[in-house]
């Protein structure tokens, strides 16, 4: 990241270990939240699934938010060795602190969104690489299409969309 990021804490920490308070009572701490304001705060990128969660998402994310002067809001968890044997107890093939994006609602995610257009980075699991693009905002949601082609074609790439 080319800019520091404020770290969670106090209230928004406060508000991921009440979601995975059984987790975090078995061992899973390793998880961290991060923000910063960007020169264009009216528009907002989330990495809800960052870290090990969703690999790959936090750089993409940053990268997105550093190329439009964005916003950005991530919460990533890490594994070390001995979490592996803790995951089997919680989820098959997912990661525990995966947490439903429609359910996240910490509390400076949600100041952040008020007044913000928002993009959500995250992962698939797909053999073949390719990008989804959703949301309810139709124009935009064409114009980040529009792009993604152009990139590609510019790189001599076939545009999966």
């Amino acid at each position: 990241m080319t800019e520091p990021c404020n770290m969670g804490k106090d209230k928004e920490r406060a508000y991921y270990e009440g979601v995975f308070k059984q987790r975090v009572e078995e061992g899973w701490d390793r998880f961290t939240v991060c923000w910063r304001i960007g020169e264009h705060p009216d528009i907002l990128v989330v990495v809800p699934h960052g870290g090990k969660i969703e690999p790959r998402t936090s750089e993409i994310g940053e990268r997105i938010a550093q190329r439009l002067g964005a916003s950005l809001y991530i919460f990533k968890a890490s594994e070390k060795e001995k979490d592996l044997k803790l995951r089997e107890t919680w989820c098959t093939g997912g990661h525990p602190f995966h947490i439903t994006s429609t359910c996240l609602r910490a509390p400076h995610l949600m100041e952040m969104l008020k007044d913000a257009v928002c993009i959500a980075v995250h992962g698939m699991a797909e053999e073949s690489e390719c990008t989804a693009v959703g949301g309810l905002n139709s124009e935009l949601q064409q114009a980040i299409i529009g792009k993604l082609k152009d990139a590609r074609k510019a790189n001599g790439e076939l545009a999966h969309l």
